[in-house]
């Protein structure tokens, strides 16, 4: 039998020819009825160049992208209406609530309760953080002497821009470790063991300005609004108010004019133990400081141009331990104080009374109030977070189990979009506040999981499979999903399914058939009863072995079939069959996306890389074979391919992630990325702007920012900045963690507008479309 093809020139759209009855080279009688044959039955191929469709024109034309489609109705993104949709109790969202109504396998829209968080692991604990004043910079101090900032508008995955010691005067700085962080309006301070304060300048490299010595070892700051003076709380049982100011020298540069700057001391205020905490009011009128004897002490405070500032004791309260935290309402109604007494307290200061008291099982080490005074959270010695509601008597209306990260402080962002945890465990977690990537009306829920969601490569289809066997394509043109058209699929309920790359037809493997489903037009099948939908089935092939993957190439020259004991090759125009590999039990299976190389997950422990680049299949070649300790379920190919360097990932029961660079002249390869996930790796997808989403085990799909790996150079040529951020930060997607289980994941097809679109589905039997561009581009981000 020969495998070699007849030399033609492809035509991408030929395969709507065939569907729609338009091509010359099938019968009459297997076009119109669609019926059954069996992959024995081989046509011989026709050199003939085939006629394009009616519908080639429309397809090629770029239609509005989801992102300009989606329904532009309102959306509460701001953090209060975030807790709202989290804290509901109706019952009438089937996205949580398994009403007897929706025990059956049709769809029914939701509402999105996923949650997204950012990781940072810092390898230390993580004692502090402080947002930049414009929201788009978080600082971090950490035990291991080092002041991180990490930049978190450009991209989705939160990148570490700077990590480096503060080192300290005078003293071993391996004795160093930053307790506290300010970030004010001109300058960054930061405090801890090393008996001194740094002020360094706001803007990178984050150059030392200025020590203020022999402070003994601070444990908070807080800088007065819009101006440089600031509050140093120590151990040395005082409260110390400085004033940074200009001092003579180098004026040649803002940097130098920087550089030389003083510190005037203000005042001291003695108190007879630890200060633990100081905070100045939103106005700055008034400064409160809690120390270890369980006081909180107020002063009245009065600047005086050029001179010392007045400051009068006010009140004072004395609680049952010492004061941890102490904060106050972005309007200054309400300060909150919390400590070793296991008790929130909230005083009124326009009476200067104690209005309310939360009682805790552990210690109160941080409290945060929201920018819009809203809610409060809380937290210390547990791995919780309690959010408190200010408008219902603060009351407890959510908690947020952070898996092991015992909190030390807590930070919400400016604009409330994020909430910042840092404290026992060597990372760091933001929770996002606002429901600004969940895109309305693209939550779908049944009873029956999800097992694989495609788009057509315009985005305006979407066909979803669930372990029912049903598959359902959706019409996405609007502002919610729209069901097209419907399926139920005989044999076993596990389901393989592709959108061919022109978008003509879709490919659906269940059991021992493969079965064709057409996107069609009244006026291109002569004779045929009309159709709403705009699909059909165009062709049913029966198997003698189950089928479990199926690849198309992406020139549409081959549809590769896995199977229970071989690979099928079919012809991708009329999916006649031209060769079988010996390749044992295929599991899942990829093209590159230039078609020259081809994967396969095998004998469940092997993935094979073939070079397929050779018209004569007989030439195909197995270069490589990558042995994995546990069943492999999962892998993808980087969508960009530079300078003869391809990227391959995979991952399955082993819990990890490993992506491997394949130079293609030198026909070799090396591991340069792996990291480890919390549980079994089930679908791996990644898109044009570098970023692997990995469906996981555990209810949570991880997104990684290998972006790096488009430059073009070997990683082996690379600095190790670049491989370390991969494996340090990443973005979670929560649904119901720990009690789900992530099935799918699928980008949508790169747009020109650099949006990113990711559909997740699970066992808990909710499909979702998540808006995952980066923030200071994402829709949602710019309506809050």
């Amino acid at each position: 039998e020969k495998t070699r093809i007849a030399e033609k020139s492809y035509n991408p759209f030929a395969i709507l020819d065939y569907i729609w009855g338009n091509g010359e080279e099938s019968t009459k009688e297997d076009e119109e009825s669609g019926r059954s044959i069996s992959f024995a039955a081989k046509s011989n191929r026709s050199s003939a160049e085939h006629r394009l469709s009616p519908l080639s024109h429309n397809i090629r034309q770029k239609p509005a992208s989801f992102s300009e489609r989606i329904s532009a109705a309102y959306v509460d993104m701001r953090m209060p209406g975030w807790v709202s949709e989290r804290t509901k109790a109706d019952g009438s969202n089937p996205g949580t609530d398994r009403h007897e109504d929706y025990w059956d396998n049709s769809y029914y829209l939701g509402t999105s309760r996923t949650i997204v968080v950012h990781e940072v692991v810092r390898g230390s604990w993580t004692w502090c953080n402080s947002w930049s004043p414009n929201g788009r910079l978080l600082a971090l101090g950490t035990e291991n002497h080092h002041l991180a900032v990490a930049d978190t508008d450009s991209s989705t995955v939160w990148k570490v821009r700077h990590d480096k010691r503060i080192k300290t005067p005078g003293r071993n700085d391996s004795t160093n470790t930053i307790r506290s962080i300010a970030w004010g309006s001109q300058f960054i301070a930061t405090g801890g063991t090393g008996n001194c304060v740094t002020i360094l300048a706001p803007t990178e490299p984050y150059p030392i300005l200025h020590t203020i010595k022999n402070t003994g070892f601070v444990g908070t700051l807080d800088w007065r609004l819009n101006s440089t003076v600031l509050a140093i709380g120590s151990r040395d049982d005082k409260c110390t108010v400085v004033d940074i100011v200009a001092a003579e020298g180098d004026a040649s540069s803002p940097l130098n004019r920087a550089r030389h700057i003083k510190s005037n001391l203000l005042v001291d205020i003695g108190r007879p133990d630890w200060v633990n905490v100081v905070a100045f009011s939103p106005g700055g009128t008034i400064l409160a400081i809690g120390d270890r004897t369980g006081a909180v002490v107020l002063y009245d405070y009065v600047p005086v141009r050029g001179g010392t500032p007045t400051i009068t004791h006010l009140t004072s309260f004395v609680m049952d331990g010492a004061i941890l935290s102490l904060e106050w309402s972005p309007d200054g109604k309400w300060l909150y104080a919390g400590g070793e007494d296991f008790t929130v307290t909230v005083i009124a200061t326009l009476t200067w009374n104690i209005v309310h008291q939360l009682k805790r099982d552990r210690w109160v080490q941080f409290i945060a109030s929201s920018q819009m005074g809203t809610h409060v959270a809380v937290g210390g010695l547990s791995s919780e977070v309690t959010i408190l509601d200010t408008q219902a008597h603060w009351k407890p209306v959510m908690n947020i189990e952070l898996k092991g990260l015992v909190p030390l402080s807590a930070r919400w962002h400016p604009e409330d979009q994020y909430l910042v945890l840092t404290g026992q465990n060597d990372t760091v977690i933001a929770v996002e506040t606002t429901n600004a990537r969940h895109v309305e009306g693209f939550y779908l829920y049944c009873m029956s999981p999800i097992q694989k969601v495609v788009f057509s490569p315009d985005n305006n289809f979407a066909a979803v499979g669930n372990e029912a066997g049903v598959v359902t394509f959706y019409n996405l043109a609007g502002s919610t999903f729209v069901t097209a058209y419907e399926m139920v699929l005989t044999g076993n309920s596990s389901q393989s399914i592709e959108w061919s790359p022109e978008g003509g037809c879709v490919l659906i493997g269940s059991g021992k058939t493969l079965t064709i489903v057409g996107k069609t037009r009244n006026n291109d099948r002569k004779n045929a009863p009309p159709s709403s939908s705009g699909f059909s089935v165009c062709k049913v092939i029966r198997n003698e072995q189950d089928i479990h993957s199926i690849s198309i190439h992406p020139e549409s020259k081959y549809v590769a079939v896995g199977c229970s004991e071989t690979t099928l090759i079919l012809d991708a125009i009329d999916f006649s069959h031209i060769t079988e590999m010996e390749t044992g039990a295929v599991t899942n299976a990829s093209w590159s996306r230039d078609g020259t190389w081809y994967a396969s997950i095998t004998n469940s422990t092997e993935v094979k890389v073939y070079e397929t680049s050779d018209d004569d299949l007989s030439q195909w070649l197995n270069l490589f074979t990558f042995h994995t300790e546990e069943t492999c379920l999962a892998l993808t190919w980087s969508p960009v391919e530079l300078d003869g360097l391809k990227y391959l990932a995979y991952g399955g029961a082993n819990k990890k992630v490993t992506v491997v660079e394949i130079r293609v002249h030198e026909r070799t390869w090396e591991t340069v990325f792996e990291v480890d996930r919390p549980d079994v790796i089930y679908d791996l997808d990644w898109n044009s702007n570098g970023m692997l989403a990995v469906a996981i085990g555990d209810g949570t799909v991880t997104l990684v920012d290998l972006g790096y790996l488009q430059s073009g150079s070997a990683v082996n040529e690379m600095n190790y900045n670049w491989q370390r951020q991969g494996v340090t930060s990443f973005t979670e997607i929560r649904r119901s963690k720990g009690e789900n289980s992530m099935r799918t994941v699928r980008w949508m097809s790169p747009r020109q507008d650099r949006n990113s679109f990711l559909a997740v589905g699970g066992i808990d039997g909710a499909l979702e479309v998540l808006d995952l561009t980066e923030r200071e581009l994402c829709r949602g981000f710019s309506l809050d």
